[in-house]
Order: C-alpha cells, then sequence, then structure tokens
C-alpha cells in the first residue's frame, strides 16, 4: 500500500457517496485505527446519513488497538502487525494490536471503533464482522462461539465473520452465527474453493460480501 492523505480518503469517500454507495467496510486493524479515524471523518465532512437505508459502516474486532506504551506482559500483542511489520504505511508508530475475542474485549473493540468512527452510538453500525478467526489458537478458544454471541446480545446490527478460510466460513454458516459473511480470497479466476460455500449462502439467503 501506498501511504494517501487525507484530502484523497476525503474525495474517495464523497465520490462514492454521490454515487449511491451505502456499504463501507473497516477494521481497527486497518492502519491501527487510522482507517476508522479517518472513514468517519469523511463520512461525517460529506454529511452522509448513518442509517441501513443510507450509508452502512461495517467494522470489526477480534483487535483492540492499543499504545504500546500501556500494554504489558499480558496482551497478547499481534507482533506481525507491529507499525514496522505492518502492511499498512499509515499506521501510528506509537500503536498495537492486541487480540482479543473474548466477550471484554469485543465489547470494549465496538466501543473504541464507536468512538474513533465519530459516531454516537453502538446502533449507528450497520454491522459487525468477528476479524480472521482462522488461526487455531484464536478460534478453539475464544471466537466461537463467544465473540458471536457477544455481537449478537448487543441486537441492532448485522453479525457477520470477515475471513480468509472457506472451513472457518463454513463453520459460522453451519453453527447459525452469522447473518453475512465476508470471505476473501477464494472466489477468483486463480482460486474457486469457496464455490460451495458460496452455493450454501445463496440457498440459505445469507448475504456475501
Amino acid at each position: 500500500y501506498d501511504s494517501i492523505s487525507y484530502d484523497q480518503v476525503y474525495a474517495t469517500v464523497a465520490r462514492a457517496v454521490e454515487k449511491g454507495l451505502k456499504k463501507f467496510d473497516t477494521a481497527p486493524h486497518y492502519g491501527l485505527g487510522v482507517s476508522e479515524q479517518r472513514l468517519g471523518a469523511a463520512l461525517s465532512q460529506c454529511k452522509a446519513e448513518m442509517s441501513i437505508s443510507q450509508v452502512a459502516v461495517y467494522t470489526k474486532v477480534g483487535r483492540l488497538i492499543h499504545r504500546r506504551a500501556d500494554s504489558n506482559d499480558n496482551d497478547r500483542i499481534e507482533t506481525e502487525n507491529l507499525p514496522e511489520n505492518s502492511l499498512f504505511v499509515d499506521c501510528p508508530k506509537e500503536n498495537c494490536a492486541i487480540l482479543d475475542y473474548r466477550k471484554s474485549g469485543v465489547t470494549q473493540s465496538l466501543y473504541d471503533s464507536v468512538a474513533r468512527l465519530g459516531l454516537t452510538s453502538i446502533k449507528e453500525l450497520g454491522g459487525v464482522r468477528v476479524h480472521d478467526p482462522e488461526i487455531a489458537d484464536r478460534y478453539e478458544t475464544e471466537a466461537f462461539p463467544e465473540a458471536f454471541i457477544t455481537l449478537r446480545q448487543f441486537n441492532s446490527f448485522e453479525v457477520s465473520i470477515g475471513t480468509n478460510s472457506v472451513r472457518v466460513a463454513r463453520r459460522a454458516l453451519d453453527e447459525g452465527l452469522v447473518d453475512a459473511i465476508m470471505l476473501a480470497n477464494s472466489w477468483n479466476l486463480l482460486d474457486q474453493g469457496g464455490k460451495d460455500l458460496l452455493l450454501s449462502c445463496h440457498h440459505k439467503h445469507i448475504p456475501v460480501d
């Protein structure tokens, strides 16, 4: 990725809203909080109406963004996503991502995201995805089903999963944990491994993003 200015961000978002794009996807992971901050500011600047029928923001849980100086030995810091290792070039050097799919972590992540996006309430979110639970020590011990159950308790937005794994997305679908699925890298000219899953989603009327 290349570094871009906020003016470029605003111009892109404003044009998308003007052309009728209604769904905007972001995550704490993207730029260690910068993506949410910039998206929220741009949507506010172009006076987008935040609602499912107008403009809906979808964010994710599974990572908390902390200042590195405030982390401790008990935090599960995602070392491959530290600023010096991250593929996101504009992320703040003082931040780090801490993996946390527990109820407390998911809840805190939601409130943190709302603040970064400049929203007034969790109810303004269009949807929330459990992000990257495909690594075994994440989903076996935490993400299934605690993160999904926690999101369901808010009863105000679409609950989904954001994953690169067909197998993990299939599990979420089969266990009835999601309203929608975001599946990356499994339906393109080179990789069509997600075909059966996509057909199952079609039969069950589960949207795929």
